[in-house]
């Protein structure tokens, strides 16, 4: 029968099936709690985790069954992306969910975006301002001439054009780089590069349109 229940031959203990986790989908405190579930169990009986077979893993062979797990080796039950990495000891795994969870929460990695994206859009609604009215600055090119010398004025819209350009994308890469792990980052930095890539193609078209 399809659902018969096996026995050992030599103890007579039932089999129980096991359930192939390697497609399923965790959260990241769910995932921590099985890995350093699994790992501490098989590490102190002495036996090498699931899926050891003589493989080679990314930090050389893996044991045949019944050898013992040595410090080296990586627990197949973590992530591919931890396994890549290096990263296989539950304290490791702990800090890498932890983090993940740290930078989506983090309120600094938030308003990193949200300035860098006001940046970006105040720069594309001026554009667009310039293209329908070209004197749309005027107002704010003589509240700047009557109130600071002509060389503060400059100053001044040397400082608003670099960050208008420049501001968006250092800001996201401060944000890329403390907060890796933050959704809000991402997001914004496929937008840029979406945005980049459209600017390219524009620019190569109306280079074969014009030559």
């Amino acid at each position: 029968m399809g659902n018969e229940i096996k026995h050992n031959p030599i103890t007579g203990e039932p089999i129980l099936p096991t359930e192939d986790l390697s497609q399923v989908q965790l959260d990241p405190v769910t995932e921590l709690k099985l890995t350093q579930e699994e790992y501490a169990r098989r590490t102190q009986n002495n036996i090498p985790p699931v899926g050891y077979g003589g493989q080679m893993g990314p930090m050389g062979p893996m044991p045949q069954a019944g050898q013992a797990i040595r410090p080296n080796m990586v627990p197949p039950m973590l992530p591919k992306a931890m396994r890549a990495s290096g990263i296989w000891t539950p304290a490791k795994a702990q800090y890498l969910a932890q983090k993940k969870i740290a930078d989506n929460q983090s309120k600094a990695a938030f308003w990193l975006g949200i300035i860098s994206l006001f940046l970006w859009l105040t720069l594309r609604g001026l554009i667009v301002s310039l293209m329908i009215d070209d004197s749309a600055l005027d107002p704010f090119l003589y509240f700047l001439s009557d109130n600071l010398y002509p060389a503060q004025t400059v100053l001044v819209v040397v400082l608003l054009i670099f960050c208008l350009l420049f501001g968006p994308y250092i800001l996201l890469i401060i944000s890329r780089v403390k907060y890796k792990y933050n959704k809000f980052g991402k997001v914004l930095q496929w937008i840029y590069i979406g945005e980049l890539a459209v600017f390219i193609v524009l620019i190569r078209f109306a280079i074969l349109i014009l030559s």
